[in-house]
């Protein structure tokens, strides 16, 4: 019986009627506090709601009931946000990923929290954790993108002639962005691994020492750069 309000409960998510989902999840809950995903869920409804301060001590119970599952720290990290409380919020989102490292929504929503706050090179980075996890969501594609977009314009047009295989002008688009911005460590790594794959190693050398220099936290040494960075997942 219980499953079966929990299931309608879900249903009722899907078509966006809040009140219904809580009123279901509320009657598992009132039956089962510690039913497994129903104050994960009921979070995401109160949020909907804007009930946020309620939204957070679900997300709270949920962590509680459920302490190896992403979805509670991530509702947490989200309630935090919405009440304004964004410094918080981060070390929540990297709980989820420390209790569920291969759940790629766990990095997609870091990645999203990155790109909220401007730090675009890290937002870029848990983009490309989460499709290394899952490769066809096409969510992570849209986001990406929408954050290379955003961020450089050179570097993005760079990425998509590079897709199309045109190495050349990929290479020219990454040194006009470059000018413009030469302490970007993305584009550095993105200048050395073309350069590589070029064949020009003094020129590979000298963009993944400047990457590494600038972004030790992304890329632990110039070797494992040239050797492992991708401009986008394979």
């Amino acid at each position: 019986m219980i499953w079966a309000h929990f299931v309608r409960g879900l249903i009722e998510i899907d078509q966006g009627r809040w009140d219904l989902a809580e009123e279901e999840l509320r009657f598992v809950l009132d039956r089962n506090p510690t039913f497994p995903r129903a104050h994960s869920n009921l979070s995401q409804v109160l949020r909907r709601k804007g009930e946020m301060d309620n939204a957070l001590i679900e997300a709270e119970k949920a962590i509680e009931v459920e302490p190896t599952r992403a979805r509670g720290y991530l509702n947490k990290a989200w309630s935090l946000i919405e009440l304004k409380r964004v410094d918080e919020a981060q070390v929540w989102f990297e709980k989820a990923i420390a209790v569920e490292p291969d759940n790629e929504i766990g990095h997609l929503n870091l990645a999203d929290h990155y790109r909220r706050i401007r730090q675009l090179d890290l937002a870029v980075k848990h983009y490309r954790l989460a499709f290394d996890i899952k490769p066809n969501l096409s969510r992570i594609y849209a986001n990406l993108a929408g954050t290379l977009r955003w961020w450089d314009t050179y570097k993005f047009q760079g990425d998509l002639a590079l897709l199309r295989g045109d190495e050349d002008s990929a290479m020219k688009l990454y040194e006009q962005s470059n000018k413009l911005n030469s302490n970007a460590p993305d584009v550095l790594a993105r200048i050395a691994w073309l350069a590589q794959a070029q064949g020009n190693q003094v020129m590979a050398q000298e963009y993944s020492q400047k990457a590494v220099k600038l972004a030790p936290y992304i890329f632990s040494d110039e070797s494992e750069l040239l050797k492992n960075f991708r401009f986008l997942p394979e």
